[in-house]
């Protein structure tokens, strides 16, 4: 029979390990980011998110749009640098963005920095929602 104090070891290194797996690897999120330039900010939106969905599908086709709603920015992500640009292109005209009734917002593009910041934050939450859906599904089995 084992100890407690050699269990409670066992159960620290264990801990360790699994905290260690479900980190991200900022690593590979960087390696698979090699463009850039995909995802830009918009600040001072005051829409919910399928509005701004419809809003930003009037110019290019958003990949993904992560808002919450009243949080005073948003981050849309394209598929290519050129629907990005586009896309900040034509929020640069202001008559376009007047017609919208979306006049109020500044868009501008994340660096490379601070693109993989967010990607490694996406992967973070990915993994996160794929843990608690495994444990979520294991106390349906018991």
């Amino acid at each position: 029979m084992m100890s407690i104090e050699k269990w409670l070891e066992y159960k620290k290194e264990f801990r360790e390990i699994m905290r260690e797996l479900n980190e991200p690897k900022v690593e590979l999120v960087k390696e698979k980011n090699t463009s850039g330039g995909r995802v830009v900010r918009i600040e001072g939106v005051k829409v919910d998110k399928a509005e701004l969905r419809m809003f930003v599908a009037n110019f290019a086709k958003p990949e993904y749009v992560d808002y919450k709603k009243g949080e005073p920015h948003a981050i849309i992500r394209f598929t290519d640098t050129k629907s990005a640009d586009k896309f900040i292109e034509d929020c640069n005209n202001k008559t376009k963005l007047k017609a919208l009734h979306m006049n109020d917002i500044t868009v501008r593009k994340l660096t490379k920095e601070e693109e993989d910041e967010y990607l490694v934050l996406v992967e973070k939450r990915r993994q996160d929602f794929q843990q608690y859906k495994a444990t979520k599904k294991k106390k349906y089995d018991e």
